[in-house]
């Protein structure tokens, strides 16, 4: 059993915040077997307590929302969802189960460990190459959805590259000790899902 992080957006012209999860991710999930439970805000005073996560097993934190003291306006809503994220993050650290973070949720891990991320251009809606430093992965094209990147002067200490595009931005990358992990595409958003992702989910998670 994995808990899934949503994102949260404001709408404004309704006057509503609302919890939102990409369905592909269900389908992802699934077709991985992989059990999973999307971490609803009105557990938020649970979070403290330790026996909500009982039948955690792994922390999968999606895209979306902005990570604060960015030089971008952030809403309330990323604060909210930052705090959050940070209790649950520090769960797993400190019972060592395996994290995922995707794009904001990479974001998330390498700022959390003292690094650094940098406006980008050019990596919003489109695609690009990315080269990897282990042999067992295979150079590729992948989807690309974010504003924000990581430098390898941004890279906190405590990570270690397992990928970078061709202008040297972090694209991939593994806790020097433990099982958290940090990818800037979206394996959810192919057309099909694409076997080396499948391969890194099941090695994470299973």
């Amino acid at each position: 059993m994995i808990l899934v992080t949503p994102r949260l957006d404001i709408i404004e012209d309704r006057n509503e915040v609302r919890l939102s999860l990409d369905l592909r991710w269900v389908k992802l999930l699934e077709y991985l077997d992989i059990k999973f439970q999307i971490f609803g805000y009105q557990d938020i005073c649970k979070v403290d307590n330790e026996y909500f996560f009982n039948d955690i097993q792994g922390v999968l934190l999606t895209g979306g929302n902005n990570i604060p003291g960015l030089n971008v306006r952030s809403d309330s809503v990323d604060y909210i969802r930052n705090d959050i994220e940070k209790k649950i993050f520090e769960y797993a650290l400190k019972n060592q189960l395996p994290v995922l973070g995707v794009c904001r949720g990479m974001q998330f891990i390498n700022h959390y460990f003292g690094g650094q991320l940098k406006k980008i251009a050019g990596h919003a809606g489109t695609q690009h190459l990315i080269s990897f430093n282990q042999c067992k992965y295979r150079d590729r094209i992948v989807n690309s959805y974010h504003d924000f990147g990581i430098s390898q002067d941004g890279l906190a200490d405590a990570l270690k590259i397992l990928g970078k595009d061709i202008d040297g931005n972090i694209e991939f990358f593994r806790h020097n000790r433990l099982s958290v992990w940090g990818i800037m595409w979206h394996p959810e958003r192919e057309p099909q899902f694409v076997g080396e992702d499948l391969n890194l989910l099941r090695e994470i998670f299973f």
